[in-house]
C-alpha cells in the first residue's frame, strides 16, 4: 500500500504543479514607451504602470516622434522626423530600418497583429490635404484608404483590426474623428464639429479616449459607442495623447500639469491622476504596451 500511494500522491504534485502557470508563462504587466528629451533628439524610454524602472532604450542620433508596439510587447515600430520607420528591440535598443516603398510618415501606427501599418501622406504639391493608407510591414500591399478633402492624419486601430479610426479638417477649426474599415472601406463620422480632436487611442471594448478642447481647454475625454462623450480630466494644464491599459482600467496620457509636460495615470473611476515621470526635459506620447514574457 505505501509503495502505491506513495508514488502516486508525488505524481499528483508533480502534475499540479505542471498545471500551475509560471509568472513568465503568464507574461508581465504591460511596459509604458515614451518619448523623452535626452541630449538633442526625442528617444524612446520606458517605464512601468507604477512610474518605477524608467529607462532609456535609444540613443540613435535622430528625432523621434511617436511608436507602437508589436504584439509581442518586446518591439516597438518607431517614426522618425524625416518619415522613416524603424523596428526597435526595448530590450536592447537595436533598430532595423523597414525597407518601404514610402517615407514621409511621421504618424504611423502598427496593426494589431503586426503585419500593417496605417499612416497619413500628403500628395505631391498638396498642403493640408494628407490621406490615410496601409502597407504591409514587408512592404508589400499598400493600399490608400480615403479620398476626402484637407486633412486627414492620426490613425490608430481597432483593437480587433476591423475599423482604423483618425482625425479629418475641414480647413475650419473642426477636427472631427472619423472611422474606416481597411478591408470595405466603408466609414462613419463619429464626432461632429466639436472643435479640435486629436491623439486617439481605443480600448479593447470599442471605448474612445481622446484629447479635445470642447471645453475651452484641452482635456481627456473617453467615449463608448452610441454614448455622448465623458469629460475624464479638468485641469488648466493640456492634457494630450492618451493610451489605454491593455485591460482597459487606467489611461496613461501626458500633461503640462506640475510644470513641465510628462505622463500621468488615471485609474479607473479615479479624478485625480497619478505623475509617472520626472523629466525635465519633458516627456510625451506614451503607448502602452501589451503583456510580454520575459527572456529566459
Amino acid at each position: 500500500m505505501e509503495r502505491f500511494v506513495g508514488p502516486t500522491l508525488l505524481g499528483l504534485a508533480l502534475a499540479l504543479w505542471a498545471a500551475t502557470p509560471s509568472p513568465a508563462a503568464e507574461g508581465r504587466p504591460g511596459r509604458i514607451a515614451y518619448l523623452a528629451q535626452s541630449g538633442d533628439y526625442w528617444q524612446v524610454w520606458l517605464v512601468a504602470p507604477d512610474g518605477s524602472h524608467s529607462r532609456q532604450v535609444t540613443h540613435s542620433a535622430y528625432e523621434k516622434t511617436g511608436c507602437s508596439w508589436f504584439p509581442d510587447g518586446k518591439h516597438l515600430l518607431v517614426n522618425s522626423l524625416e518619415g522613416r520607420l524603424y523596428r526597435v528591440a526595448v530590450d536592447s535598443g537595436a533598430e532595423e530600418a523597414l525597407a518601404l516603398p514610402v517615407t514621409g510618415m511621421l504618424d504611423a501606427r502598427l496593426s494589431p497583429d503586426g503585419t500593417h501599418i496605417a499612416y497619413s501622406i500628403a500628395g505631391p504639391g498638396s498642403v493640408d490635404s494628407n490621406e490615410i493608407w496601409t502597407v504591409g510591414v514587408d512592404g508589400s500591399d499598400r493600399k490608400r484608404l480615403t479620398e476626402m478633402p484637407w486633412l486627414q492624419n492620426q490613425p490608430r486601430w481597432s483593437r480587433d483590426g476591423q475599423w482604423i479610426y483618425f482625425v479629418s479638417g475641414d480647413g475650419t477649426q473642426a477636427h472631427d474623428i472619423w472611422r474606416i474599415s481597411p478591408t470595405t472601406r466603408s466609414k462613419e463620422q463619429l464626432t461632429v464639429g466639436q472643435l479640435y480632436h486629436f491623439e486617439l487611442a481605443l480600448a479593447a471594448d470599442g471605448r474612445m479616449a481622446f484629447s479635445s478642447n470642447r471645453s475651452g481647454n484641452y482635456e481627456i475625454y473617453t467615449q463608448r459607442p452610441s454614448e455622448a462623450p465623458q469629460q475624464r480630466t479638468d485641469d488648466p494644464a493640456l492634457d494630450a495623447s492618451p493610451s489605454w491599459a491593455p485591460d482597459g482600467r487606467a489611461l496613461v496620457f501626458h500633461s503640462t500639469r506640475g510644470g513641465g509636460m510628462n505622463l500621468w495615470r488615471l485609474d479607473e473611476g479615479a479624478t485625480t491622476p497619478v505623475r509617472l515621470t520626472q523629466h525635465p526635459g519633458g516627456a510625451r506620447s506614451p503607448e502602452w504596451g501589451p503583456a510580454w514574457v520575459e527572456s529566459p
